[in-house]
């Protein structure tokens, strides 16, 4: 269950006043919020940090206004594929963004292996994100 560890990204962008966009699990769906600071977080279901139940529902933010996601996952191909952790949180999250966003797979280099099983209603990466490189994901 190790992911890409991005709070330092997020505390950046809180000291920059720049607001980032993060999901909160709702029933079978992640819903999307704005959050401005780390005091707008609180541990959620499944113990990971995410937008407190507390913001106002102004603050809530539509998958088409997206323009980049970053998204973890198991493990991930070079062609796009991603592993999730079963429940399909984010492959609901993925189906209802645009097409031409970017979606970057957070993960380390040892989760990246030759295959991943893929679905059809799977939606692939973009691009991979770990330590050491950023990979283009190639269509075959």
């Amino acid at each position: 269950r190790d992911e890409l560890e991005t709070q330092p990204l997020l505390d950046q962008r809180f000291e920059q006043q720049l607001g980032v966009v993060l999901p909160r699990v709702d029933g079978e769906h992640l819903q999307l919020w704005q959050v401005d600071s780390g005091d707008e977080l609180e541990k959620g279901p499944f113990r990971l940090l995410e937008p407190s139940q507390a913001l106002p529902e102004a603050r809530r933010v539509a998958p088409e206004d997206i323009d980049l996601i970053f998204v973890p996952g198991l493990a991930f191909d070079e062609r796009g594929g991603r592993l999730g952790y079963g429940k399909g949180h984010y492959d609901r999250l993925l189906s209802r963004l645009s097409a031409e966003v970017p979606r970057v797979g957070l993960c380390f280099e040892e989760q990246i292996v030759a295959a991943v099983p893929v679905e059809e209603h799977d939606v692939a990466m973009t691009h991979l994100g770990t330590p050491e490189r950023v990979v283009v994901c190639r269509r075959e």
